[in-house]
């Protein structure tokens, strides 16, 4: 029997078991991970089992292989419920776990399982580590698609992860040229945005010159889809690299105002918005984007405004403090350009325009988290933070746990005093 024959005869038995506690208590760990797998690919949503699998977790983990582990979370990440247990004990025994998928060379286990687990919202410090340890094997066995899903997933997760950044960067031209071979234009744009969310970008020049060459263009033009192509577009643009590149991004800036606009989604729109930004700050006289349509603008412009910008409590506080406490007079919201254009995300916090001060409150999804705890800024972060002083301004930025402490000890004001 043939595994998808095998995965729809489990999921017969769970949709139409009465108790899916039941099922999970007497099945064995390959028919809850072809189960869980079948119900995922239709779409099924089973939360009451997921549950009783998570219940069990030290039981599955134990009698499960590296497959059916992989099989099982992957599933239940695209399901969207969360497996705590099984994720921590996972994460428990991370070394063993990637050192079996090495051993069995099978390496998609590895950026299913990281995959998985990012979608249940587990950070998994532990295996990430593992992955860490072995990352130049990890780059030499792995398929392309499975080195760009993982790094992708630790820029969701935001996780950083120097080993692999330096590994990818030092077999980059190897990398591009299997990317190129299998016409594997994801991986193209999906590596670049990882490593450039993570803020990354500028430690790893040879991936960004390996994966722009005039093939890989190409390749994305011919081949690529609108988010391939936009994607592509925002990490360069991101990372700080429209100059050196231009004549990559204005071939495929090109190309994606070329495609018909019904097939730019609203997060492809804000993208190039960004790009357009970032090109009139950064691009010099070597990069020319060509022209948008009027239609093509409008729709920039409103999926750029769409974002919700809201402000938080934590900045409400500061705004209030800086003003009643400080006499720091300022707006919030404020657009960096003198003209009138849309400033994106480009839009800074709280701003005093006379004196071109801005005053920014990073909350924990301006940060990657490093292996030993600690935090620093993301690639998006400091792509503003760069744009933003290029522009003429001091940027003063409030990190998310420096305001708890200041909080949590009773001395808010004091910290803002020290700060600005």
């Amino acid at each position: 029997m043939g595994l998808r024959e095998e995965s729809r005869k489990a999921d017969s038995t769970v949709l139409t078991h009465a108790s899916p506690s039941s099922f999970a208590g007497r099945a064995n760990a390959q028919s809850i991970a072809n189960s869980m797998w079948g119900l995922a690919e239709v779409g099924a949503r089973t939360p009451k089992l997921v549950a009783a699998v998570n219940l069990k977790a030290k039981a599955f983990y134990i009698e499960a292989n590296f497959q059916e582990v992989s099989m099982t979370v992957r599933s239940m990440g695209v399901m969207g419920v969360k497996a705590p247990l099984l994720a921590a004990e996972i994460d428990e025994h991370a070394e063993a776990f990637v050192a079996g998928c090495f051993e069995k060379g099978i390496m998609q286990n590895i950026s299913n399982t990281v995959d998985g687990l990012s979608k249940m919202g587990a950070k998994a410090p532990k295996l990430v580590a593992a992955i860490e340890a072995r990352a130049d094997d990890f780059f030499a066995k792995a398929e392309t698609q499975h080195i760009s899903k993982t790094l992708w997933t630790l820029d969701g997760m935001g996780l950083e992860t120097p080993n692999l950044v330096e590994a990818i960067n030092e077999m980059a031209e190897s990398f591009s040229d299997r990317c190129i071979k299998e016409g594997n234009t994801q991986a193209v744009s999906n590596t670049l945005l990882a490593v450039a969310g993570l803020g990354s970008g500028p430690a790893v020049p040879n991936l960004f010159r390996s994966l722009l060459i005039a093939d890989a263009v190409n390749m994305l033009i011919k081949d690529g889809n609108e988010q391939a192509i936009c994607n592509t577009l925002y990490a360069v643009a991101i990372a700080g690299g429209l100059k050196e590149h231009a004549r990559a991004v204005e071939a495929l800036w090109k190309e994606a105002i070329r495609r018909s606009e019904e097939l730019l989604v609203a997060e492809n729109l804000r993208q190039l918005h960004q790009v357009e930004l970032c090109a009139g700050v950064e691009g010099g006289d070597e990069l020319r984007l060509a022209a948008v349509s009027g239609s093509l603008r409008t729709r920039m412009d409103a999926a750029a405004q769409d974002v919700n910008i809201g402000a938080s409590s934590s900045h409400n506080e500061i705004s209030g403090l800086l003003k009643n406490e400080l006499g720091f007079d300022h707006e919030n919201e404020v657009s960096p350009f003198p003209d009138s254009r849309n400033p994106g995300f480009m839009a800074i916090d709280m701003a005093r325009k006379e004196d071109k001060v801005a005053i920014e409150f990073d909350g924990p999804s301006h940060f990657v988290t490093k292996l030993d705890g600690s935090f620093r800024h993301n690639g998006r972060t400091l792509a503003k933070t760069r744009l933003l002083k290029a522009l003429g301004w001091t940027v003063i930025r409030i990190p998310w746990f420096e305001w708890a402490e200041a909080e949590q000890n009773g001395r808010k004001v004091e910290f803002l005093r020290a700060t600005i």
